[in-house]
């Protein structure tokens, strides 16, 4: 847990806080410039936890069960 969440901090504040607040657009568009940011980043997460472990258990496994979720997926 310690060698990961240093790793798992970094990428979402960079996500979540940076893209936010370097948009081009957040002088005219300030709060739906960061909602969009936020509700993007939380759909590619979840997709990406969602698809990564299924192709992982369809190609590797060969057997689909429970996907797994952990650290190391978040990051």
């Amino acid at each position: 847990m310690q060698k990961y969440y240093p790793m798992w901090q970094d990428i979402h504040v960079m996500m979540f806080i940076g893209f936010g607040f370097l948009m081009t657009f957040l002088k005219t568009h300030s709060w739906v410039a960061i909602g969009f940011n936020f509700l993007v980043g939380c759909w590619a997460i979840q997709c990406t936890m969602l698809f990564q472990g299924f192709w992982i258990q369809a190609i590797l496994a060969k057997s689909i069960e429970k996907i797994p979720l952990d650290i190391k997926t978040l990051i």
